[in-house]
């Protein structure tokens, strides 16, 4: 996951995962090493500006980095896909919504947030959960 060097910069982020100076300074410290990773803190730290891009980044790193500095995120579905009483079902169990509201959420326009402020690995989860319906489904790091 991570070399002995950057151990510092992940024991600070884990100390207090909201610090914003500690990911800037690690930030800086990868992008001086041409590490795209720090691409992905930055855009975490300007979150919305560009989700599209900031999906696509969040998709190509090491899971086990993301699990470590990734802040509380919201599970968004992003394509339907297409049988959707699997997603019905599976958006019910997640959100505890009713057939009403379910079906309104899979009919929204996309993205559409389906869970929010979990968890990384709980978010994860429920993104998988999405996905196995033929669904896609992304995860966005939680903006505070």
């Amino acid at each position: 996951m991570a070399d002995d060097l950057e151990q510092p910069f992940l024991a600070a982020i884990l100390a207090n995962n909201d610090d914003a100076d500690a990911r800037a300074v690690y930030a800086d410290w990868l992008e001086q090493r041409g590490d795209p990773r720090a691409e992905y803190l930055r855009l975490e730290a300007n979150m919305y500006v560009d989700p599209t891009r900031f999906i696509e980044l969040m998709q190509q790193l090491d899971p086990q980095w993301l699990a470590v500095v990734t802040r509380r995120c919201d599970v968004v579905l992003v394509e339907t896909g297409r049988t959707l009483i699997p997603l019905i079902r599976t958006i019910r169990e997640l959100t505890g919504y009713g057939l009403k509201e379910a079906k309104d959420l899979v009919d929204a326009p996309k993205p559409a947030k389906v869970r929010s402020d979990l968890p990384y690995v709980e978010a994860l989860e429920a993104a998988a959960r999405l996905d196995a319906t033929g669904a896609r489904a992304a995860l966005l790091p939680r903006v505070r």
